[in-house]
């Protein structure tokens, strides 16, 4: 009979919980009930690898241009190990815009409870879908001011009020204008559009709506009052 902390048993099972060595006590009864006693060490070890398989994988950067790589996206589910796998690595731990289009090999490291060491290969291919982050002014109400019938809106992209910030390149911002009619010849509105794309595809756009009312009031101009005498011709000025 053996016995290691969990009652007789005529067994002895041996499992990856009983790493290491473990005392055991081993009871023998012959057939007149005579009992005798003894302990022994015992030393479990487990030599095995683990099984590892990799998966390829596609990773998204994020707004600051980086991504970390989790070993874990890289590890395929038949990977399997009798006592479990304790600790993974990465040869690339993080990735960047330099990158994109150029995919990457990296080397997954596990170890289990025993520090048996195992790795593989995965192909890594780093992409960028974050379109770039357009602003641009606020809507707004304008008057043309005093004898003119149209608005001239300021250039935004020139003075910087309307801007394109990428996470990984350049983007371009340009701006496309439609006017929509209003209720008079002075009242319409400008619809601008802002749009940039970026080198991977992304692109992304806001919208500013200027409202142009005319609140100038007509310039009228009387002429002066006349004074003439009862026979005379009267000849009017006429108003502007």
């Amino acid at each position: 009979v053996y016995s290691v902390g969990g009652g007789p048993s005529a067994t002895l099972d041996l499992d990856c919980s009983m790493l290491g060595e473990s005392l055991i006590e081993i009871t023998v009864t012959d057939d007149n009930g005579n009992v005798s006693t003894c302990m022994a060490s015992v030393n479990v070890f487990d030599e095995t690898a683990p099984a590892l398989v990799c998966a390829d994988a596609t990773i998204e950067l994020g707004a600051d241009g980086t991504a970390t790589i989790d070993p874990m996206t890289l590890v395929d589910s038949p990977s399997f190990d009798a006592c479990g796998i304790e600790s993974y690595g990465v040869s690339v731990t993080e990735v960047s815009c330099d990158d994109i289009g150029s995919p990457l090999t990296v080397t997954v490291f596990v170890s289990d409870a025993s520090g048996n060491p195992s790795s593989c290969t995965a192909t890594v291919t780093v992409v960028d879908t974050l379109a770039p982050v357009v602003t641009c002014p606020g809507n707004q109400t304008a008057d043309p001011g005093a004898g003119n019938l149209f608005y001239e809106v300021p250039d935004y992209i020139g003075t910087g009020d309307a801007t394109a910030i990428d996470n990984c390149s350049y983007a371009e911002i340009s701006v496309i204008e439609t006017t929509v009619p209003g209720n008079s010849i002075g009242n319409y509105s400008i619809v601008r559009i802002f749009s940039a794309s970026d080198d991977c595809g992304n692109t992304s756009s806001a919208t500013q709506v200027v409202t142009v009312q005319d609140t100038s009031s007509p310039s009228l101009v009387i002429p002066s009052d006349y004074t003439v005498e009862c026979s005379g011709n009267i000849v009017f000025n006429d108003a502007s």
